[in-house]
């Protein structure tokens, strides 16, 4: 033991990479375990998308994630979650070292750049795109997104060209990317990046905006399941506000449109106008840079009139990982990075225990556990059934509606195995799935399969 603490010394005081050491751990201790998730719900439309068994309408929306990642994990990887899982921790780590680089950016002390890489990796607001496959989009767009804010902390004209490319990137990533584009032009013109071609700048612009309104137009005019509503707008931003700052402990309980709730985010906010204006006053680029990056990403999800989910927020994660970081540095200042560990490790832990979030992350949650991990398990638990049966003879596969007992409904149950494209993706396109209250004459030869519970599920050949 002793070695292995001389060894974490050595490497947190002579090595450059030791402040990046904290973000491996914690990402690693604290979410390990989605590895082994298995797919659910949106998981299925990628799948069956990178299968050939149906091709999606749009070819703009996320176009990195559905032709570039998804394509090339199932080419490699097939239906074996591990290596989808072990691919989400690696990004995550990824964005935890671009977090420490801005952190160094900022000119913060080793231990300070330690600490924001670390409370990016450890906030329980990862949880969501960690553990869903889907995830991967969130995690994509943020990844290019920050890069990119690193690149513009420079002062170089080759990577404020870079910058551009990759919050390209971001905006065929993820819809959180649309508006980060207004980052790049607040620096192009006249804050920090001097000699820039005009021309070239408005054309990029020009070019780049005229995408995002199409993809927002695509985004409008899909399937209907938000539709827009003017009112949910502040809710959802004080909702956002809410889930940034609160332990999980304080989620228990309480509505999305409660006073404390309400009060809390509006608090939030304030305090990021009132810094926001201040370092826009004083010409602090960097800060500037920083904050818009904390709410942009926020933007699209409510103007298209999305609900809100945890998950939205992991890009906003990072602004504010660095500025607890800039208000703790009078204090981590004295504090050498070794000695800085031991808060390492109980970030560990804390992100490993957020159970409370994980059970009350989104209300009504309609089931005693998170609603993504009793999708997970329904999902893994149908499909394990599946398997076993062997392929139907009939070709058609029959799912039950569950009871009431179960504590399942059919809404959750056809979200966890994808309507018929889970079924279609595993063991074949010939397939035809039918979900219905009972067995019918006509179903002989099907594999029938009904959930008990979220953790059982009976099946057989009718």
């Amino acid at each position: 033991m002793e070695k292995l603490i001389q060894r974490i010394r050595a490497v947190a005081r002579g090595s450059s990479w030791g402040v990046f050491l904290p973000s491996v751990v914690v990402t690693v201790v604290g979410n390990y375990r989605v590895v082994n998730s298995w797919w659910f719900h949106d998981d299925w439309v990628f799948l069956a998308n990178a299968a050939g068994v149906v091709q999606r309408d749009s070819t703009l929306v996320r176009f990195v994630v559905y032709d570039i990642y998804w394509p090339l994990m199932y080419g490699l990887c097939g239906l074996n979650q591990a290596p989808y899982g072990i691919s989400r921790l690696v990004v995550h780590i990824v964005c935890a070292v671009l977090v420490v680089r801005l952190a160094r950016e900022l000119e913060l002390g080793r231990a300070s750049q330690a600490m924001s890489g670390a409370l990016f990796a450890a906030s329980p607001v990862a949880f969501e795109s960690l553990f869903w496959g889907t995830g991967i989009t969130e995690q994509f767009g943020t990844l290019f997104g920050l890069w990119a804010v690193a690149l513009l902390f420079g002062s170089s004209r080759r990577k404020f060209a870079l910058s551009f490319v990759l919050i390209t990137l971001s905006v065929f990533s993820k819809e959180s990317g649309y508006f980060l584009p207004l980052v790049w032009a607040y620096v192009a013109f006249g804050h920090g990046m001097p000699k820039v071609n005009i021309a070239a700048v408005v054309c990029s612009l020009v070019g780049i905006t005229g995408v995002a309104v199409r993809l927002v137009g695509v985004d409008l005019a899909g399937s209907g399941d938000y539709p827009l509503s003017l009112v949910d707008i502040p809710r959802n931003f004080m909702v956002y506000g809410f889930w940034l700052v609160s332990p999980p402990q304080f989620m228990r309980g309480l509505e999305l449109g409660s006073i404390p709730v309400v009060l809390m985010g509006a608090i939030f906010w304030a305090i990021w106008g009132v810094s926001a204006a201040s370092a826009y006053t004083r010409g602090n680029r960097k800060i500037v840079v920083l904050l818009a990056f904390c709410v942009l990403p926020l933007l699209p999800a409510t103007l298209v009139g999305d609900h809100a989910v945890p998950r939205y927020l992991y890009s906003s994660v990072p602004a504010l990982a660095l500025s607890i970081a800039l208000f703790g540095a009078t204090i981590l200042s004295n504090i050498s990075l070794s000695r800085a560990f031991p808060l390492v490790l109980l970030l560990s832990f804390y992100s490993q225990t957020s159970t409370a979030y994980r059970l009350d992350a989104r209300w009504p949650s309609g089931v005693p556990i998170h609603r993504l991990v009793a999708k997970e398990k329904i999902s893994h638990r149908m499909f394990n059934a599946l398997r076993s049966s062997g392929p139907p003879p009939s070709r058609r596969v029959v799912f039950l509606d569950p009871g009431p007992q179960s504590g399942v409904t059919t809404e959750l149950l056809k979200a966890a195995v994808g309507d018929d494209l889970g079924v279609r993706t595993v063991i074949g396109n010939e397939f035809t799935v039918s979900f219905q209250p009972a067995v019918l004459p006509g179903d002989r030869g099907a594999v029938v399969l009904k959930v008990d519970s979220i953790g059982k599920v009976s099946f057989g050949t009718f």
